[in-house]
């Protein structure tokens, strides 16, 4: 008996056994337990026993969250930028070949360290409307970027533009590289040869010029001999071509040349100088021949396009459709975009054999130092960093000095230059520039007052001025009263001084010892009493 009960017992005691490890292993909420305080985890539910009532109960369970493996971050590379050495001077550039539209382009400027392109930081950036994006194609891509940053001279850069812009080609990110650019090294300030401020020991000062009036044009005529005579010859490798057709004196055109040469000694002067001389018949001789010259001497883009070439060329010729009847002006060559120091002119001849050597005192052949002066005046400004909106040496020239002095003085000083005698200088040579009609639309001066108007006035050196036929007459006469004071050299160091960063009125103060204010107050009255004595033609 005792058997057969031991056996029948065990069976539910096992039941039980395995009951209650059921109930440990998978708890839930409200289900038997068997201990207080125990704990089972199931489905990612933490349960605890509990006491409820007289009975043992899992809780309604906790949420086990089972904390993530942090994964580290990827670091960002650092951008490494361009820094400059000098953090004194800004560089400020202006882009000129990707017009943009603002609001849906971009760009930035990288420069080049040692193989690398870095790019660089701006100071100020954005974009200002071109007018090199006028185009109606273009639509609201009328910009073009500008920055300002802090570059060493002589770092190679480049533009990179992305977005909406009119530019190709583009590289594999759709983006447009520019051509590499190199920020100029400066060179060194145009000399100033000349003792400032200059003596006013001569016959015509500042006190006396008005009262002395009539005998300007020949102390500034003997100011320019004497100046001449006593300086040392300059050499300047000059080459001198003339059309087949063309009836003109190179031993003329080189002696006034090398009279003005020897004029500034001492100056920054041209590297080479090159002249074309032709005649009507001789016009598309003179482009072709500058074509070839540009090519000879290694010049691209700028003064040796063709467009240009045929612009500049044709600018004082009267013509007839594509054929010109006459030829009689000149032009000076500004190489600045070429990064040449040259210089050069175009020099048209009209017919009636005024360029041989038995005319030459007549005074069209002039042109030929009246141009040179113009070369003078504008390698004074190579050294210079460009402004904003210049592009040119002469647009650098034109808005250092008043409107009217770059002709003014051009005739002031190519006039007496070439005439060697003062019987044929006081005959047309300047009679007919002094008293030009200068056509209807300019507003000649009678009054004093309206002489210093004329000589402070700030409209822009152009044909777009209606007055600017009057600096080739007033701006001349003006011009010869500063050399009939202070000698003709003078005049070229005002030049000089601005372009190393003097305004004009520091300049004239520092080469004649009086404000401009006082100058031109004395000058107008100066042109008053010429022009009342001499009226201008109408």
């Amino acid at each position: 008996m005792r058997k057969i009960i031991s056996v029948a017992v065990t069976p539910i005691l096992l039941l039980s056994l395995l009951s209650g490890v059921a109930s440990a292993a998978t708890p839930k909420a409200g289900g038997a337990c068997t201990k207080a305080g125990t704990t089972s985890t199931s489905n990612g539910v933490k349960y605890t026993c509990i006491k409820s009532g007289k009975k043992l109960v899992w809780d309604k369970g906790v949420k086990v969250v089972t904390p993530t493996k942090a994964v580290p971050a990827t670091p960002t590379p650092e951008v490494v930028y361009y820094i400059a050495k000098d953090q004194s001077t800004i560089q400020s550039l202006t882009s000129k070949e990707a017009c943009s539209y603002p609001a849906k382009a971009s760009f930035e400027i990288q420069a080049l360290v040692d193989g690398k392109w870095l790019p660089v930081k701006f100071i100020e950036s954005g974009y200002k409307a071109s007018g090199m994006c006028t185009d109606p194609a273009l639509g609201l891509r009328n910009s073009m970027a500008y920055a300002k940053f802090y570059m060493d001279p002589g770092t190679t850069y480049r533009w990179i533009y992305s977005g909406e812009i009119n530019f190709n080609p583009r590289d594999s990110k759709g983006r447009g590289i520019s051509e590499n650019f190199t920020i100029t090294v400066p060179l060194p300030p145009a000399p100033v040869p000349v003792t400032l401020p200059v003596a006013q020991t001569g016959s015509i000062t500042f006190a006396n010029a008005v009262t002395n009036f009539a005998q300007i044009p020949q102390v500034a005529w003997q100011n320019v001999q004497d100046a001449i005579a006593s300086n040392p010859n300059v050499e300047v490798p000059t080459t001198i071509h003339i059309g087949p057709n063309t009836e003109a004196s190179l031993s003329a055109i080189t002696n006034g040349l090398n009279r003005i040469n020897k004029l500034f000694a001492g100056f920054k002067h041209v590297s080479k100088y090159y002249g074309i001389v032709y005649n009507g018949k001789d016009l598309q001789w003179a482009q072709n021949d500058a074509v070839t010259l540009f090519q000879a001497i290694g010049l691209k883009g700028g003064f040796a396009q063709i467009d240009v070439i045929k612009n500049q060329s044709s600018a004082g010729c009267e013509m007839n459709g594509q054929t010109a009847s006459e030829c009689g002006g000149g032009m000076a060559w500004d190489l600045r975009t070429n990064k040449s120091d040259a210089g050069g002119s175009y020099y048209g001849v009209q017919s009636g054999g005024y360029w041989t050597d038995a005319l030459k005192g007549v005074g069209p052949m002039t042109q030929v130092t009246h141009e040179a002066m113009h070369n003078y005046q504008i390698i004074q400004f190579s050294h210079t960093e460009l402004k904003e909106n210049q592009n040119t040496s002469a647009d650098a020239m034109h808005e250092a000095t008043p409107w009217w002095f770059s002709e003014g003085q051009a005739n002031a000083i190519g006039i007496p230059t070439f005439i060697e005698k003062y019987s044929d200088y006081l005959g047309a040579p300047r009679q007919a520039n002094i008293v030009r009609n200068p056509g209807p639309n300019a507003k000649v001066p009678t009054t004093v007052k309206d002489f210093k108007s004329f000589l402070m006035d700030s409209q822009k050196a152009s044909p777009e001025n209606v007055n600017y036929p009057l600096a080739y007459s007033i701006g001349y006469a003006a011009v010869e009263t500063l050399i009939a004071i202070g000698g003709p050299r003078a005049t070229l160091a005002l030049y000089a001084l601005a372009s190393n960063g003097q305004t004009w009125e520091t300049a004239f103060k520092n080469v004649y010892g009086i404000s401009w204010d006082e100058g031109a107050t004395v000058l107008s009255q100066v042109l008053a009493a010429e022009y009342a004595a001499n009226p201008m033609e109408k």
